[in-house]
């Protein structure tokens, strides 16, 4: 999908203690992928016979790991949040697994939302599903071959997709309504 090949393993350190792993990360989360050190860091519940929790943290690694492999191709990615984060959940497959429903997303997001490092604060789960969609949109009207340019050259989305962004998100949005 990337067309990468990373020339070490990735370490994956698992956590079970959600309070401790918490406090190790510094903040609420599931998982992350911390570029410093190029290490992943999920929680895990140590029980996991839930078909739907298996699931969910099967998931969480596999997005962890999508953003370990853009990031090791283009460290610039992990600036541009929605970008990061909708690969993210796109290539992981939350996207595709995701139920949602208009109604129970926030409603759609201005461009200076997308782009407001707060976006995902303030928008929560619906920021992943937004930023999933716009990389859908991306590879649906552009193709694999120019999201694979845009990680990149992320700064180069305009010239990559001889779009403005402007117009990229009102082609987005309007095919969301």
């Amino acid at each position: 999908m990337f067309e990468y090949t990373p020339s070490e393993k990735t370490i994956v350190h698992v956590y079970t203690n959600r309070e401790q792993f918490y406090k190790i990360i510094g903040r609420k989360t599931e998982g992350t992928y911390d570029a410093k050190d190029n290490i992943i860091k999920v929680f895990t519940p140590l029980q996991l016979s839930d078909p739907k929790v298996h699931s969910e943290y099967t998931f969480q690694l596999v997005h962890e790991f999508v953003h370990a492999i853009i990031q090791r191709i283009n460290p610039e990615v992990g600036n541009i949040k929605w970008l990061d984060e909708g690969i993210a959940y796109y290539a992981s497959l939350q996207l595709e697994a995701e139920q949602y429903e208009k109604n129970h997303l926030m409603g759609i997001p201005t461009l200076e939302q997308l782009e407001s490092p707060d976006f995902f604060d303030e928008f929560g789960n619906s920021a992943y599903v937004y930023s999933g969609l716009i990389i859908k949109f991306i590879v649906g009207k552009y193709g694999m071959e120019s999201l694979n340019e845009i990680i990149r050259n992320p700064l180069e989305l305009e010239t990559i997709l001889n779009s403005t962004i402007d117009k990229l998100y009102l082609e987005w949005k309007a095919n969301l309504e």
